[in-house]
């Protein structure tokens, strides 16, 4: 099993320190947030790719911001595609692959849909021509997303899968991933009670991991298990490594019969 985990797991440590833990605690991938860290000092996001290899660590992915992306369903979103598409070439140009976009921001839910999707167009045929991937994360109202994949069939869009988005109060807990396992392309793996996006480690929570395994199992997935967990009170006691140790070991829930 490839494990990997989000660079930002809880702790205030420089990213370059945050990556050399990470490696350390045996993690082989890990994934990125597409913007400039500015504490305790500026790190622009062009740099991280290389930083990644630096700790001898491979990427899995790179998360685009989301705080304006309801702006996507607006008539007039020029504005925001551009900036989209510059992330796009930004990634590309830097060596990534693979990007994670949200379609929406909290429980937005658009009124008129053809923007939204000319936008994924937009975006998917930019994609396609630098040769990279965009996954979509399941957060609410996944039809948009699985409405997004029927009309947009290409090869460089698929899913990020999100285990704790899926459990979270009235989403498909499990049923989106059997939908669309065949457009897999990464995973955020958490676990959580069902009232809040906790982003627990695996094992405390009501995600089905005898689910996620089967599936995972049944479609060959070869992808990297990516932990996108942050530490409670109880485990920021542990330190970075003691925590990382904790989560690194809480994936092989994911292997052992459940």
């Amino acid at each position: 099993m490839q494990k990997g985990i989000f660079n930002w797991f809880g702790f205030l440590d420089p990213i370059e320190v945050r990556l050399e833990q990470i490696a350390r605690s045996g993690f082989g991938h890990v994934a990125l947030w597409w913007e400039d860290e500015t504490w305790p000092k500026l790190v622009k996001r062009f740099d991280m790719i290389k930083m990644v290899e630096k700790a001898g660590l491979a990427l899995d992915s790179i998360h685009l911001p989301y705080l304006e992306i309801n702006d996507i369903w607006q008539e007039d979103n020029r504005k925001i595609s551009e900036i989209y598409q510059n992330y796009l070439q930004e990634i590309a140009s830097s060596g990534g692959k693979l990007c994670v976009l949200h379609l929406q921001n909290e429980w937005y839910e658009p009124e008129t849909l053809e923007p939204g999707y000319r936008f994924v167009q937009s975006m998917v045929t930019l994609a396609e021509q630098l040769k990279i991937k965009i996954a979509l994360e399941n957060t609410h109202h996944t039809h948009l997303l699985s409405e997004a994949l029927r009309l947009f069939p290409s090869r460089n869009l698929g899913m990020c899968y999100d285990s704790s988005h899926d459990f979270y109060q009235t989403e498909t807990q499990g049923e989106l991933l059997k939908k669309h396992s065949e457009r897999l392309f990464c995973l955020h793996l958490s676990d959580t009670d069902g009232q809040e996006d906790r982003h627990w480690t695996l094992g405390p929570g009501i995600v089905d991991l005898g689910m996620l395994k089967n599936e995972f199992r049944s479609v060959g997935y070869q992808g990297v298990r990516t932990l996108e967990v942050i530490a409670n009170e109880r485990q920021k006691e542990l330190g970075a490594e003691g925590f990382l140790a904790e989560a690194y070991q809480s994936l092989d829930l994911l292997k052992r019969k459940i």
